[in-house]
């Protein structure tokens, strides 16, 4: 057999497998969120996701350094640059390796001025705990308090720091609701703080923002308490028509109609009734005609329903066409080789 004929009959095994497998429909699965969060301030309800991806630790993720830290850095939030915003205090959760956690980020990291702020939060988890305290050091000004429930931190912040804290463990309960009532600037008993450098008003809170994972940011009224809302959702529920359905009202059922004939002529032309996926020209000629019986495919509906299938639509046509013109094919190597 000479090696044009090697190469013609390659070439029509990698065209129809090609094709076959980019006319199938393919589907992703979307991943249900695990939770619905939603923050409540007066009559504004606000839904927020969380940041992250549960891929990395909420304590990496805030990245505190101290001078005596490894590595070092200046009292200071240095994994969230990119949120943190000059004179603005955020709130947001934060899904890590090790379940949500409620993030509170103070300031900006290089910027001018400082700021006083209380926070008292209560319903906290029991089971949960404060894993970061932004600051840390000895003698610090920062004060936090914990009970089983709640907790009263007091923040000073001198310019070109940020300050903040995360508590880890909102998850794992059917509902959880978390009161934040925050005070700032003349808001508070601290203020001024002796440490500012500049007029008092340079060193004060401007506005207070509730952050969430699609990037969107919400305003809120400084003088006002939260409540956070987590609801855990419930699991899927079972599909009515699992992948594996054997009923006949299935879009990506197989049905075989009455044989159409496919033929390999002479003159080197390859076709498939009632619909050609694909013709191939200029074969060598064969010394016998070959006439092989095929049942065809009829494709699916155009607008099938598979909303509720849990993964991604089974390739069953391209496995059917590929075994078809492999037998095709083979006939015709069998039959020239005699």
């Amino acid at each position: 057999m000479t090696s044009s004929y090697r190469r013609g009959l390659s070439t029509i095994v990698t065209v129809l497998v090609v094709g076959a497998l980019l006319t199938q429909p393919f589907s992703v699965p979307v991943r249900a969120q695990a939770h619905s969060i939603t923050v409540t301030q007066g009559d504004q309800t606000i839904p927020v996701t969380p940041l992250g991806d549960g891929n990395q630790s909420a304590e990496s993720f805030y990245d505190y350094r101290a001078p005596s830290s490894d590595p070092s850095g200046q009292y200071s939030s240095y994994g969230t640059d990119e949120l943190q915003r000059d004179q603005v205090s955020q709130l947001f959760l934060y899904r890590g390796e090790s379940g949500l956690s409620l993030v509170f980020l103070h300031d900006q990291r290089g910027g001018d001025g400082g700021a006083v702020i209380t926070a008292a939060i209560e319903g906290l988890p029991e089971d949960g705990a404060w894993i970061v305290e932004d600051d840390t050091y000895a003698h610090r000004d920062d004060s936090f308090a914990h009970d089983d429930r709640s907790s009263n931190i007091e923040w000073f912040m001198n310019g070109g720091r940020t300050d903040g804290a995360v508590f880890r463990g909102l998850d794992g309960g059917s509902e959880r609701t978390i009161t934040v009532t925050m005070r700032f600037n003349d808001q508070t008993d601290n203020y001024p703080f002796d440490e500012w450098s500049g007029e008092p008003e340079e060193n004060e809170i401007e506005s207070w923002i509730v952050r969430s994972g699609s990037g969107e940011t919400t305003e809120l009224a400084m003088d006002e308490p939260v409540r956070i809302n987590v609801t855990e959702n419930p699991p899927p529920a079972p599909s009515d028509n699992p992948p594996n359905t054997t009923e006949d009202s299935s879009a990506d059922a197989l049905r075989c109609p009455p044989t159409q004939m496919a033929s390999v002529e002479p003159a080197g032309t390859l076709t498939a009734t009632p619909t050609a996926i694909v013709s191939a020209t200029a074969l060598p000629r064969l010394n016998t005609p070959i006439t092989a019986t095929v049942h065809t495919l009829v494709p699916p509906p155009a607008h099938a329903d598979h909303s509720n299938r849990g993964g991604s639509a089974p390739l069953s046509n391209a496995g059917v066409l590929i075994a078809v013109f492999t037998i095709l094919i083979g006939g015709a190597l069998t039959m020239n080789t005699r």
